[in-house]
């Protein structure tokens, strides 16, 4: 796997990989962008997300409220310890399904 990797799973399920930062935001803001524009719910798995800042939160915020607006649902798979404690830091972590079984 790549520094960062981004990987769409038949159009529903979005891999990241890497750092999710301001800097690498042009490779995985596309593939979120592309994953908000396929039909149906989405799963973004973040196992490998080695670091995440405000830019990439953002980003995920506004993921979760198209997906609501659009009667979809937005499942965030496995954060990363890293994730989970940003999420958490911001008092997000409720705001986003993540399933009990992938938290850290």
């Amino acid at each position: 796997m790549n520094e960062f990797e981004v990987r769409l799973e038949g159009r529903r399920r979005l891999q990241i990989a890497g750092p999710m930062t301001l800097s690498t935001a042009p490779d995985w803001r596309q593939r979120l962008q592309a994953a908000t524009d396929a039909a149906g719910d989405m799963e973004v798995d973040l196992s490998g997300v080695s670091v995440i800042d405000a830019s990439a939160i953002q980003s995920l915020v506004c993921l979760r409220q198209r997906a609501r607006d659009s009667a979809r649902r937005l499942r965030l798979l496995a954060p990363s310890t890293c994730v989970y404690e940003a999420l958490d830091f911001c008092h997000l972590s409720e705001f986003f399904e993540i399933p009990r079984a992938s938290r850290p």
